[in-house]
């Protein structure tokens, strides 16, 4: 074949112009010499060609090997937009932010009005502590409202502070209520109002027993022992009198509380718990 260009074109079938075309834009980019049409004519075109092939077989994979890291890039792209999505959502929902018990306590005994503004409200309990307890509470009360159904009167009313000190303050001296009419304890949410329940009930079988038990910082003592109830249930019947919605908290009689016009040197700020700024 080498042998008889004729042949060779006529095999071939392309047009001068094509293959100048062609193989001028070629050495455009490969910068290799051109081609002669005698280098043709004497048999050099399939050498000519394979060079041309060659690097264009190369380019081929290149851009095969690129549309394969497309791809990626596609699919990438396509999960970090689920994620954005999937973000957005929840931002878009109210964050949850858990109630907090500790800086609650519960009023029984207040009267309760119809549709009493909460300024009013809170004013009558600011008078009512600062007669009571000697503690001003302006400015300490977050939030109140009333437990239980609206089908009685002077439903227990739950007062939320600020301040985790003031609620330990109070509670320490609620003696200060007795004689009142009035009475504050510790707020209890619907779990610990069932463990509590269960504790008075098992102190009052133990107390029928003529056993020496009282409940102390939320664990039951018999005898001067911690008792858990699962080792107390196995030996003892459980009285069904007791009143297990009862959430009034039996203290010890070797714990007493100081009277409320004592003013330890601790507490002489109990009117207000705040700190004094300093005066330039």
């Amino acid at each position: 074949m080498a042998s008889n260009p004729v042949m060779l074109r006529r095999n071939i079938a392309v047009s001068e112009e094509l293959i100048n075309g062609a193989m001028g834009t070629y050495t455009k980019k490969i910068k290799w010499p051109a081609l002669r049409r005698d280098q043709l004519e004497d048999g050099e075109l399939p050498e000519a060609v394979y060079k041309f092939w060659i690097p264009n077989d190369q380019r081929k994979q290149e851009l095969n090997h690129l549309n394969i890291e497309i791809d990626k890039l596609q699919i990438e792209n396509e999960n970090l937009k689920k994620e954005i999505k999937g973000l957005s959502t929840q931002t878009s929902q109210p964050t949850y932010i858990p109630e907090s018990n500790y800086k609650k306590i519960v009023l029984y005994g207040l009267a309760e009005y119809y549709r009493e503004p909460e300024n009013l409200l809170f004013n009558r309990l600011e008078d009512l502590f600062r007669d009571i307890a000697q503690v001003d509470l302006s400015g300490y009360i977050e939030d109140t409202y009333r437990m239980g159904r609206n089908t009685s009167s002077n439903r227990p009313l739950v007062i939320e502070l600020i301040s985790k000190r003031m609620v330990k303050y109070l509670l320490k001296n609620s003696q200060c209520f007795q004689g009142t009419g009035l009475f504050i304890a510790e707020f209890l949410d619907n779990t610990a109002r069932k463990e509590r329940a269960q504790l008075r009930e098992e102190l009052f079988a133990a107390r029928k027993k003529g056993l020496h038990a009282i409940i102390r910082n939320k664990q039951l003592y018999i005898e001067g022992k911690i008792t858990h109830l699962n080792n107390f249930n196995n030996n003892t019947n459980k009285d069904p009198h007791t009143n297990s919605r009862e959430l009034s908290t039996t203290m010890p009689t070797n714990i007493t509380n100081p009277p409320c016009n004592e003013i330890t040197s601790d507490e002489q700020e109990i009117n207000t718990f705040r700190k004094e700024r300093p005066t330039i």
